[in-house]
């Protein structure tokens, strides 16, 4: 085994150790713990992205099916959501809690299957999405949509 920092890498060439991070289409590589040796290990990785379906894609934290309204949160103590809407945010944290419980799904920008979205998601057994590039862009507060967080696509039904 070879060793890099904390890390290890096994003897078929394996990354060993825990750390987060998100391929973005552009091949760009976003590191949640922002480990030098492991974006030297993986800073020429490439990942073949599929993206004729839908232009917004991002990774299941949390299965299931849901269609419903959006409404974009970007300050979780001065906005509040509807029962059943679909929060959609850049990140959550434990100020998103309440929110969260109301939700019928949650989306968020960044993050990954570990991430607090990720985590408070399956606790509540919500469908979610994780990593969605740009989505607090590309969709408007009051947007209905069609999440399928098993095919980790979003399809817009109807524009607010």
């Amino acid at each position: 085994m070879g060793c890099c920092g904390k890390y290890r890498i096994t003897n078929n060439n394996y990354l060993k150790g825990y750390f987060e991070f998100i391929v973005w289409e552009d091949d760009k590589i976003l590191f949640m713990d922002y480990n030098r040796t492991i974006y030297n290990i993986l800073k020429d990785f490439t990942y073949p992205f599929d993206t004729q379906d839908s232009e917004l894609k991002g990774f299941c934290a949390n299965t299931g099916i849901v269609e419903g309204r959006v409404s974009i949160i970007t300050n979780p103590l001065k906005q509040n959501i509807n029962y059943n809407d679909i929060l959609v945010s850049k990140i959550t944290t434990i100020d998103y809690l309440p929110l969260m419980k109301k939700a019928k799904a949650i989306i968020t920008e960044q993050g990954n299957i570990l991430s607090h979205a990720s985590i408070v998601a399956r606790e509540l057994a919500k469908p979610c999405l994780v990593g969605v590039k740009d989505v607090t862009k590309k969709l408007k507060n009051g947007d209905i949509i069609l999440m399928n967080a098993g095919q980790c696509t979003i399809e817009i039904k109807k524009r607010a």
